[in-house]
């Protein structure tokens, strides 16, 4: 993979997903919890019900926001909890590379 992530989703469709974070205009950016939970990771899909799959995701982004349970915290904080968290296919501690310590 390169340094960018490639969206095939229209930007239509992410602002009605409500995973665009359009306040800086000219740097549109994806809201990653919404983007995961979307129907776009869903299939199975009807008018009446989803099948969506877990999402290991959603449990590691819950214990970030009862570890912290403040609307900012510094990227020293959250890189400190997250190389300390075990998930199901890393264990912890883990070392975060110093692309995603740059990307915090």
């Amino acid at each position: 993979l390169n340094e960018r992530w490639q969206f095939s989703e229209s930007v239509e469709y992410l602002r009605d997903l409500g995973a665009l974070d359009e306040t800086s205009p000219g740097n549109k950016r994806v809201i990653i919890v919404n983007y995961i939970t979307g129907a776009s990771n869903c299939f199975g899909t009807t008018k009446y019900h989803e099948v969506c799959c877990i999402s290991e995701c959603e449990s590691l982004l819950a214990h970030l926001e009862r570890q912290f349970a403040a609307p900012s915290v510094s990227p020293e904080d959250i890189a400190t909890v997250v190389a300390a968290m075990p998930s199901a296919t890393v264990p912890a501690p883990r070392t975060l590379s110093n692309v995603l310590l740059h990307r915090l």
